[in-house]
């Protein structure tokens, strides 16, 4: 109910003060499945994303300019309805594919990695785009690598997507009287496909999905850059812990989370992404059908005091979880994603804190 506290941090969260069990884990899902719909009026309808939806608010500010904030809702959940259904079909295909086609990515990582990071920057380059891009790699190069036992990419896209755009860019939106669009069904079922494949990627996977495949859509309408924007948010509510059973990995927090809680296997991993798929629904389609009223009810969260106070809450979850030196991190990254906002580079180039990294990793492999 917090907006920009991300899944993962709840998951830990939750780990830490000693939740767990099946009970536990389906708990988690079911909080998942619900912060994935709530990101539809975070997002999109306060312009407050968390790490995961970071790019969201490009596109949903166009939309509210004219006055189509309830088009942009409607449009993220809409496009989640649809990924997840396609989602749950995919299985059985991607349960014989994946298997086959992962060790031949592996095998040709430094390639694919290029590719991902030569196509964000060449279908909107700019001396701004390659600037952040650099300047992100470089700091994520050293934040990946830092001697220290904590997770610093929470603090780290904190201070990239949820800080600035907090402090810079929210603000309350009205609801349009006629928000309902003919969604083009062809963009969720794309999005859903491309998110399950970037799983063969390592290191790609919410939040990063979000950011990466973000700049697959830049072509398309605002409407339908926020349904794929949805629809990837949601397909990982099946995917995210089917992975581990389909490539033997769990490479998305609240997954390893509830692997930690409680160690599954094919048949309650299926349970609980169908539990996570049912909350978000329930989820969904109460928001479309009180929209007005559920925007109204989160929008004290754009008053400039309570952005203070919850600015102040993710920086006191950063120090509990990373120390001192995670607010270090925290204060690093906000001053670059406040720079990326002020020269208007594509907020997708700060993905090059994770794509540099991983060249890296795999350069002479």
């Amino acid at each position: 109910m917090i907006p920009g506290l991300h899944i993962n941090t709840v998951a830990e969260l939750l780990y830490y003060f000693g939740v767990g069990g099946f009970g536990g884990v389906v708990l988690l899902y079911i909080l998942y499945g619900i912060s994935v719909a709530l990101d539809s009026i975070y997002s999109i309808a306060l312009n407050i994303p968390d790490g995961a939806t970071g790019i969201a608010p490009t596109a949903a500010q166009q939309l509210s300019a004219k006055g189509e904030v309830g088009r942009g809702v409607y449009s993220y959940l809409m496009g989640g309805i649809i990924a997840v259904g396609a989602s749950i079909v995919l299985i059985p295909l991607l349960l014989m594919l994946m298997p086959v086609l992962q060790p031949l990515l592996q095998a040709n990582m430094f390639l694919v990695i290029l590719f991902v990071a030569s196509l964000m920057l060449l279908s909107d380059f700019s001396i701004a785009n390659l600037a952040a891009f650099i300047i992100a790699g470089l700091f994520g190069f050293f934040v990946l690598n830092a001697d220290t036992s904590g997770n610093l990419i929470f603090p780290m896209f904190v201070g990239f997507f949820t800080l600035p755009m907090l402090m810079l860019k929210t603000r309350a939106l009205g609801v349009e009287a006629k928000y309902k669009a003919k969604i083009n069904w062809k963009i969720p079922i794309l999005a859903t496909l491309v998110t399950a494949f970037a799983y063969l990627i390592p290191g790609v996977a919410t939040p990063t999905i979000i950011v990466v495949l973000a700049g697959l859509f830049t072509r398309i309408k605002n409407d339908e850059f926020v349904t794929a924007l949805g629809a990837i948010n949601a397909s990982n509510l099946i995917f995210s812990i089917l992975m581990i059973d389909i490539i033997g990995k769990a490479r998305v927090g609240v997954a390893i989370v509830a692997q930690n809680m409680y160690h599954t296997f094919i048949f309650g991993d299926l349970m609980l992404a169908l539990i996570g798929a049912a909350a978000f629904g329930i989820t969904a389609l109460l928001i479309l059908h009180y929209l007005p009223n559920a925007i109204r009810f989160f929008s004290p969260f754009t008053h400039p005091l309570m952005k203070f106070v919850l600015a102040l809450y993710l920086a006191l979850l950063v120090f509990l979880i990373n120390g001192a030196f995670g607010i270090l991190i925290l204060g690093m990254a906000t001053i670059i994603g406040t720079l990326v906002l002020l020269i208007r580079a594509r907020r997708t180039t700060l993905i090059g804190s994770i794509i540099l990294n991983s060249l890296s990793y795999y350069f002479g492999k």
